[in-house]
């Protein structure tokens, strides 16, 4: 089975969980695919038609039904099915109100006059052009308005010699950053941004509202010249955690991190083409372990940019393009009250016991002991039953749990999880019903 829309998208484990659910989730996915069949007729035809609503009313019906049986069965409730209406996918745009008014790589969303921007990694500098481009009235000395001038820092990893050396064309572009108000920062590393003075006039030393960060990439040896040398994902992957780990430094308290990845990289759910999670880069998870959420994730306006100058250079360090089509850009706050989990996290743990008392023990009892260890007010737990083995000497039996973990309002970070997991197994195996299997 594959879910035919972000509705449905990456269900397909829950099949495993009953009879009931893989019933009901197989009449999901049929009722998506009518749904999108008759949502497309709608477009090519300028019309929302009667077919869709009725489609759209019996998709949620059956939606809510398997909830229901999720929730019997003690089952987390993926995030899929937690969608509100006004967030359901039934145009190719998702969210698209929603990210109109976040912005994109063009406009970096509402910034507030006055607001401090840093781009890091900008190789050739044509994305800080792309967005002089696109925000020239608000950037420099002056503006349209006589606003204050949002302040602008562009920065690489190379030096100013070595940079007009890989990417020849670039000198005309610093040219007319510096014309146009832009800083520019040379031999600036992206992993220690907390060791630079960044400062303006006014302000002395400052926070930034946004940090950019477009097409990180860990490069062996530089990357120069072999190319069947291929750089291990945990390189990426470690970088990011990084960047993250320093950027958080000198972010403002209500600042935004935006990070943008090739097609596949991510690892969220937005990706058109899915990998297994361990082929990605888990930005998520990575950023989740610096204590950010991430707030948003769409497409990346590739057009648009090239529109505004911005072409990629770098493959192996060269001034040469690597595909960016349906790139992600993922944007990143800290959290905070109100703040929400564009895509949760969910995490899967295992626990087994000795099972003590097998007349006191009850599965809402070991549940009741697990909650309390994950807050219900921020996280969702639920568990399910894996294996049971009975001991032919002690005649002792033992249990091994699963527990599915997940929130929507948390940087839910593996080191957390793991945590929280082993304290809620130590609680279990000090309870009246439960001990040690290393006893």
């Amino acid at each position: 089975m594959a879910g035919g829309s972000l509705l449905t998208q990456g269900l397909e484990s829950l099949g495993s969980k009953s009879k009931a659910i893989r019933i009901k989730l197989a009449e999901l996915y049929a009722l998506d695919d009518k749904l999108q069949a008759a949502h497309q007729q709608a477009k090519r035809d300028d019309d929302l038609g009667e077919e869709v609503v009725t489609k759209y009313t019996a998709f949620l019906t059956c939606r809510q039904q398997l909830i229901a049986e999720l929730e019997r069965q003690n089952i987390a409730v993926p995030w899929q099915l937690r969608m509100t209406i006004d967030d359901l996918e039934l145009t190719v745009s998702p969210r698209q109100g929603e990210q109109e008014h976040l912005g994109d790589l063009t406009s970096l969303g509402s910034l507030r006059p006055g607001a401090h921007v840093l781009v890091v990694g900008d190789g050739n500098f044509s994305y800080a052009r792309a967005f002089l481009r696109a925000n020239s009235s608000r950037i420099g000395n002056s503006t349209a308005d006589n606003s204050q001038p949002l302040h602008v820092t562009a920065s690489s990893l190379d030096t100013e010699s070595q940079l007009v050396e890989m990417y020849p064309r670039a000198r005309s572009i610093l040219d007319e950053l510096h014309a146009g108000g832009v800083q520019v920062r040379h031999g600036v590393n992206a992993t220690g941004l907390e060791s630079y003075s960044f400062q303006d006039e006014a302000h002395g030393s400052v926070l930034f509202d946004r940090i950019v960060f477009n097409f990180p990439h860990y490069a062996a040896d530089g990357g120069v010249g072999n190319k069947n040398k291929r750089n291990k994902i945990h390189r990426h992957r470690q970088l990011l955690l990084e960047f993250f780990t320093s950027a958080t430094q000198v972010l403002a308290s209500d600042g935004q991190i935006w990070v943008t990845l090739c097609a596949g990289q991510g690892g969220t759910r937005l990706e058109r083409k899915q990998r297994a999670v361990g082929d990605t880069w888990q930005i998520v998870s990575c950023a989740a372990s610096t204590g950010l959420l991430l707030h948003d994730a769409h497409f990346c306006p590739v057009d648009e940019l090239a529109e505004l100058g911005y072409y990629s250079v770098g493959y192996q360090s060269r001034e040469k393009a690597f595909w960016i089509d349906q790139s992600i850009t993922h944007v990143f706050c800290s959290e905070a009250p109100g703040r929400g989990s564009f895509f949760p996290i969910e995490w899967t743990r295992d626990v087994s016991f000795w099972v003590t008392d097998e007349k006191l023990f009850t599965e809402e009892l070991l549940l009741a002991v697990v909650r309390d260890h994950f807050s219900s007010e921020t996280m969702t737990v639920s568990m399910l039953l894996l294996d049971e083995y009975r001991c032919v000497k002690s005649n002792r039996k033992s249990v091994t749990y699963r527990l599915d973990i997940s929130s929507s309002c948390l940087a839910l970070s593996r080191d957390l999880v793991n945590t929280l997991a082993q304290n809620a197994l130590t609680a279990i195996e000090g309870s009246p019903f439960g001990a040690s299997r290393a006893t």
